[in-house]
């Protein structure tokens, strides 16, 4: 059976006894092989329905019978709409879906272009409203996967200094108060209000590293320190 021909179907319930609508659309499978749902609209409720195929007494070129409405499920639903998809061979160029070739039970036996037909199996994939194939069925969509570049690494013995080309630090006072404890005053140690705090040549003691930081004059300590 062709799809375009499954597609307006009247639909009618065994068990009730009654019409609830036609074939709107259908929903296949991720690799294109089957059918797996009848979407089913209702024009005077204006409701869309979905249908799982086992729920699908029978299939004839006139209607579709299923067993009774409590098959008929109102859930969320995307729809995979393939007709007038383009086809894109890698082999034989670009041709657009005109028809699907359908089992009894529903599942693809080719998929019908303007110039040729192919199989599912042929397909490396879809996306887009495209599907990309391989007619001579020898390449996998992985074959065009993006690789990472690798970095060769050379001369793995040789040592490299990332100081290379670098001037010699300049050498900085730890900003350790420690340390300067036993050497002498350069200058004047003054407050900031210009008090002589210690005198030139004193030796730095305990007590003139808390007179420092009694006045807040920690910095210049440091900085006279010699």
């Amino acid at each position: 059976m062709q799809y375009t021909n499954l597609i307006g179907l009247p639909v009618f319930s065994i068990y009730e006894c009654e019409s609830v609508g036609y074939v709107l659309n259908a929903v296949f499978n991720k690799h294109l092989t089957k059918i797996t749902h009848l979407v089913i609209t209702d024009d005077d409720n204006e409701v869309l329905y979905i249908i799982n195929i086992r729920n699908i007494y029978k299939l004839n070129n006139d209607c579709l019978l299923i067993k009774n409405n409590t098959k008929l499920s109102v859930n969320n639903f995307e729809t995979c709409e393939v007709i007038n998809n383009t086809i894109i061979d890698l082999t034989k160029g670009k041709d657009v879906v005109k028809d699907i070739t359908l089992s009894q039970d529903f599942k693809i036996e080719s998929i019908d272009g303007k110039n040729n037909s192919f199989k599912p199996a042929q397909i490396l994939y879809k996306n887009n409203n495209i599907i990309l194939l391989d007619s001579n069925n020898i390449l996998k969509r992985k074959n065009f996967k993006p690789r990472k570049a690798k970095i060769k690494l050379e001369h793995l013995n040789t040592p490299v200094s990332i100081l290379q080309n670098i001037g010699m630090p300049t050498t900085m006072r730890a900003n350790n108060l420690n340390n300067i404890i036993g050497k002498r005053l350069s200058d004047n140690l003054y407050s900031r209000q210009n008090e002589i705090l210690a005198t030139k040549n004193t030796t730095i003691t305990t007590n003139t590293i808390n007179i420092a930081k009694q006045f807040n004059v920690v910095s210049s300590l440091l900085s006279l320190a010699k």
